[in-house]
């Protein structure tokens, strides 16, 4: 009889903890997320479409490579303004950036990082305009060429 208990409770326990495992993973249940994107009202965003950018990668006393980037800019719809009035110095700040970064960024590996290079390029663009006004940057195409 004493065993016959003993099973019981370790079967009840094993098909608790199985339940709560499974509910926990399928997000059903007391573990249901809550859509609270509905709730959540989202900013309307504006992208700014670059021109290319050509970075020459020096090393020694030669041109090693050149990369060539397409970028699209992503931010509030609010600071339009600012933003096509900057874009000039935003350019330059990307240049003379990335002329320093491309070789450090490329001196261990042969592909371009491009998780990276866009954290680059978002924290060059903060330094620029300020924190707060640009939400992304995308990278539209990298190549050599």
């Amino acid at each position: 009889m004493r065993k016959i208990i003993i099973i019981f409770f370790a079967i009840t326990i094993l098909i608790g903890s199985g339940s709560f495992a499974i509910m926990q993973q399928l997000d059903i249940g007391p573990f249901a997320k809550i859509d609270t994107e509905d709730k959540i009202k989202t900013d309307p965003t504006y992208f700014v479409s670059m021109d290319p950018l050509v970075i020459p990668i020096i090393q020694g006393n030669t041109i090693a490579a050149t990369i060539k980037l397409e970028l699209k800019i992503e931010a509030k719809l609010e600071f339009k303004n600012k933003i096509n009035r900057e874009i000039t110095r935003l350019k330059d700040a990307y240049v003379r950036d990335l002329h320093s970064f491309f070789p450090r960024l490329m001196s261990d590996q042969t592909e371009l990082d491009i998780d990276a290079l866009k954290k680059r390029l978002k924290k060059i663009s903060n330094r620029v305009l300020g924190a707060g006004l640009i939400i992304s940057v995308e990278i539209d195409s990298a190549s050599n060429i």
